[in-house]
């Protein structure tokens, strides 16, 4: 059943233009691969039933520029809103997993790892359904961990539609004390932090 629910995602993720891999097709460095990706859609109306984190990570981890439910929302009252956008959290979220006891508070699915020689990485952000997203590169520069996605729009005049994106990758274990991400070059690290979130909109 997991491997038909990944299967299902990477097509789901491929047919939005979001490539996993580096972008020359090259192998990624520190052994890295991507072990699990999906997409959640903008409109977000419950915690997300995908992939394999738990209820109390996603609740951590909204990204900003969504529309999220509205626990305290009315339908009889007409100034109440059924979502609510969010402008609080940040539009990236990168964090690193590198014991046992910090996967079983992320992760509610098993993996086999060895934390003693490897570590998890893992990536969330905003994304637009015009985009064609590949990775480009991870490097280690002065102790940080740098993600590198490279990304240029499709030839599609519509509306984009706007999605909260996740790639986890297995890696080799670094020390480092700093993550970083950056998109066609530009340091995207400003617009993620620690700690904000809207969870108590949630369902």
């Amino acid at each position: 059943m997991t491997k038909k629910i990944l299967c299902v995602i990477a097509v789901t993720i491929m047919s939005l233009g979001i490539c996993f891999g580096c972008a020359d097709n090259a192998p990624l460095p520190y052994n890295a691969m991507v072990v699990d990706g999906g997409i959640v859609a903008d409109k977000i109306d419950m915690i997300p039933q995908i992939g394999c984190f738990t209820d109390e990570f996603w609740k951590e981890n909204t990204i900003g520029g969504l529309l999220y439910k509205n626990k305290n929302w009315d339908p009889n009252d007409a100034e109440s809103e059924e979502y609510i956008y969010d402008k609080i959290s940040p539009q990236v979220r990168m964090h690193t997993v590198t014991n046992q006891e910090e996967y079983y508070r992320v992760f509610s699915e098993p993996m086999e790892i060895d934390f003693e020689k490897e570590m998890i990485l893992i990536h969330i952000w905003r994304e637009d359904d015009k985009s064609i997203t590949k990775i480009k590169d991870i490097k280690v520069e002065n102790e940080k961990l740098i993600l590198e996605f490279s990304s240029k729009n499709s030839d599609s005049c519509a509306q984009p539609n706007y999605m909260c994106c996740y790639t986890v990758f297995k890696m080799d274990k670094l020390e480092v004390t700093s993550l970083a991400f950056y998109l066609n070059g530009n340091n995207w690290s400003a617009m993620f932090g620690e700690g904000s979130s809207w969870s108590d909109y949630y369902l």
